[in-house]
């Protein structure tokens, strides 16, 4: 138990529902995962320091943080299933303690560690078509040398390119619901991340090897992606001023509220870029495009201006992010704020703010909305 303290529990929800997947915490703002795991999410939650993931049982607080933003791969191949790598820019700092702790990146990104035992874990399936495990689960692999038939067989690749690693143990393996969690290996006595659960012809077949994304092939794009949530970084920071006119060299207004940025109205410094922010709407005031560098939060169509006047706020004890069910009502509703059921039965009544997302249940307004449809009752809380 908390013997994986760098595994992170992800959920991954879309309009078709919500699927499990792990991932790897590198420090105390990012997770990684496979891009499989993530290409069509709308809502995105990570579980820090669990262990049963349906019963309460562990001895610190189970941390539940929403996904702030995802980075991609654009060269991420579905057919072939390459690049299956992602990044996940958590929206509050993790708290570090005796079941929360990083894994190390590698630091010789020409190591190919062949031969090399391994640990995976994850809460998938114990065998290929059953039924997902309650408790996290471990078990070790070898790593193959890309020329080894059986990586060559197991990952339909001739020659396996070196984005990708195979690992293989005759009757054990990772399967479904694994995927995007942790290959680690003992380094210089510390538990260094090699491998992502990326994909396998069905689960612990003899003669093929299960493939993860290696790490090594992308150490530049996470070093260079990761490094704000580094210990020493400085924290987002707002100070309300004069909002300055958005021209000259200011860049193109970028929809934030679905961050955690809200509706803020302020001047504040967004990963080091100067900008205003007005209602939540913002703009690098030195001309950066922020849709881009934050790869779109809030989806493509971005306004023109920023609004005069703030979306009505909705208030209740414990809001809850339903940017996937709303996304399927936003363009034919005639208010920010709308009234929907949600949930499957007996349907919850709630009310919503299409700027911010954020939904109250009205038949009970002090009740745990998330925790009611389930999107929660997964973390053992």
């Amino acid at each position: 138990m908390h013997s994986r303290p760098y595994q992170v529990y992800l959920q991954s929800c879309s309009t078709a529902g919500c699927a499990m997947c792990g991932a790897t915490l590198l420090n105390k703002r990012y997770a990684m995962t496979a891009m499989h795991c993530v290409t069509d999410a709308t809502n995105l939650v990570v579980a820090l320091g669990e262990h049963n993931i349906r019963r309460d049982i562990e001895n610190e607080k189970v941390q539940g943080i929403q996904v702030e933003r995802v980075i991609k791969r654009p060269d991420y191949d579905t057919t072939s299933i390459n690049n299956d790598i992602a990044l996940l820019r958590l929206a509050s700092d993790v708290e570090f303690n005796n079941n929360v702790i990083p894994a190390c990146l590698p630091t010789d990104r020409t190591q190919q560690y062949t031969d090399y035992e391994a640990v995976v874990s994850g809460w998938g399936t114990t065998s290929e078509g059953g039924s997902t495990s309650s408790v996290l689960k471990e078990t070790t692999q070898t790593i193959l040398s890309s020329t080894d038939p059986i990586c060559v067989t197991g990952s339909q690749d001739s020659p396996v390119p070196n984005s990708k690693m195979c690992g293989y143990k005759a009757g054990t393996d990772s399967c479904q619901g694994d995927s995007g969690g942790p290959l680690v290996v003992k380094e210089d006595g510390r538990w260094t991340v090699v491998g992502v659960v990326s994909y396998g012809l069905g689960c612990a077949r003899r003669g093929y090897a299960g493939v993860y994304a290696r790490v090594t092939n992308y150490l530049d794009w996470i070093n260079t992606n990761i490094a704000d949530g580094w210990c020493t970084s400085e924290p987002v920071t707002a100070t309300p001023t004069t909002p300055a006119p958005v021209s000259g060299t200011n860049g193109p207004a970028c929809d934030m509220t679905c961050t955690n940025v809200g509706t803020l109205t302020a001047d504040c410094s967004l990963n080091g870029v100067p900008t205003r922010c007005d209602g939540g709407i913002c703009y690098g005031k030195d001309g950066t495009d922020l849709c881009k560098m934050f790869n779109y939060p809030c989806g493509r169509a971005q306004p023109t201006t920023p609004p005069t006047t703030p979306a009505p706020a909705i208030s209740c004890a414990k809001p809850c992010n339903l940017q996937f069910v709303l996304d399927g009502i936003r363009s034919s509703a005639t208010s920010n704020i709308v009234n929907v059921n949600v949930g499957f039965f007996p349907k919850i009544p709630a009310i919503c703010n299409l700027s911010t997302n954020q939904c109250c249940a009205t038949d009970s307004p002090g009740s745990d909305l998330c925790q009611r449809l389930g999107l929660f009752a997964l973390f053992g809380k």
